[in-house]
């Protein structure tokens, strides 16, 4: 059995270089890519993205680099798609996972523990074919976000 990461993330976005924008002083692909680097279970790491900056703050971290071809970096480019190219480069190189993580370079609050509960979920009950973690918790939702004044 072979558990493998991909952490994906797209350059172009309305706000520049979100998935590499510093939040407390850590990029912010980091937090999902640094959660799934202490997860036991997973075998190997790849970083999927149509941007250089992108792949190569994931390499700095331990990520192997799948380069997209453009038109897999579009608005409109699904993300299955990327997955699916990624699978294919895994395969060329000879890697073939049981099971596939998918951490979004955009989620800075990933769990260690999500990760390697929902790995786990999966080994004790093959019929499951995906999981994704999901945490209710209207406190903190963009809608609710406060700006603040200059005074």
């Amino acid at each position: 059995m072979k558990t493998i990461a991909i952490l994906t993330g797209r350059g172009g976005s309305n706000l520049k270089d979100k998935n590499i924008l510093k939040i407390n002083g850590i990029p912010c692909l980091k937090y999902p890519g640094d959660a799934a680097k202490t997860v036991e279970g997973i075998d190997k790491f790849y970083s999927s993205s149509d941007d250089e900056k992108i792949l190569s703050v994931a390499y700095e971290r331990g990520y192997k680099k799948i380069k997209r071809p453009p038109e897999l970096g579009q608005a409109d480019s699904t993300h299955i798609d990327a997955i699916l190219h990624s699978l294919k480069v895994m395969k060329r190189e000879g890697t073939y996972p049981t099971i596939l993580v998918v951490l979004l370079a955009n989620t800075v609050c990933v769990k260690p523990e999500w990760i390697d509960q929902c790995i786990q979920d999966i080994i004790d009950n093959p019929s499951i074919s995906a999981i994704v973690p999901v945490v209710s918790d209207s406190d903190h939702h963009p809608y609710r976000a406060k700006r603040m004044g200059e005074d």
